[in-house]
């Protein structure tokens, strides 16, 4: 088996860190390395304030106002489901879930 490597601050997790995935080949270390470089690309992209996090407005690049007279609701609850630390921003880590897919997944068999 395969683990990331480093410690969480290497990896760029510098709050709370979630568990990964234990990787069973090194055809699935590669595609997790790869599901990393999308989520950080995405992440670097569309984190304007450079903070190397996501706020709700950032992730939805701007199309969405918290709490807003349109009531983005659904918007807002996708962002709750991937910020797993509740901090109210999305780090690396939350956002390959959205990348990977495994989020859309997760909400079609409503597993959560």
């Amino acid at each position: 088996h395969f683990a990331p490597m480093g410690s969480p601050s290497e990896r760029g997790m510098g709050r709370a860190s979630y568990p990964t995935a234990t990787f069973s080949t090194a055809q699935d270390a590669a595609e997790q390395v790869v599901l990393r470089l999308v989520a950080e690309s995405a992440l670097k992209r569309k984190d304007l304030d450079k903070d190397g996090e996501l706020s709700l407005q950032e992730f939805w690049e701007g199309d969405v106002t918290a709490g807003g007279p349109d009531g983005h609701q659904e918007e807002e609850a996708t962002f709750k489901l991937l910020d797993k630390d509740g901090s109210g921003r999305l780090s690396v880590v939350e956002l390959m879930d959205w990348e990977s897919g495994v989020h859309h997944t997760q909400v079609a068999f409503k597993v959560t």
